[in-house]
């Protein structure tokens, strides 16, 4: 079974100061079995408008390509411009991003 490794990082912030945004308690699911999609959740503090944020998954240890995560989002905020603090999701297809 292979493993999938996902971790969000902040990319940028706009015009809010780096350090001042955070994203902690990444939680990454399988919805199997009811379906072949996973569910990202994490929790963002220190937002005061909207935030970008990067995307690194890995396959053991290879690096996975971001924007064909971004590209297999079904369902929930996304990467870019997410809005306020608190807990964020989004739902991707792996099948959809790695065939």
């Amino acid at each position: 079974m292979n493993k999938l490794f996902v971790s969000l990082v902040l990319a940028s912030v706009g015009a809010q100061a780096f350090a001042a945004v955070s994203v902690d308690r990444v939680l990454v699911r399988q919805m199997w079995p009811w379906s072949r999609n996973v569910r990202v959740e994490y929790v963002l503090s220190g937002n005061e408008g909207c935030a970008d944020l990067s995307l690194e998954a890995y396959n053991g240890e290879t690096r996975l390509d971001e924007s064909a995560i971004s590209a297999a989002i079904v369902e929930g905020e996304g990467l870019k411009s997410v809005a306020g603090n608190g807990t964020h999701c989004f739902v991707f297809d792996p099948a959809k991003a790695f065939g």
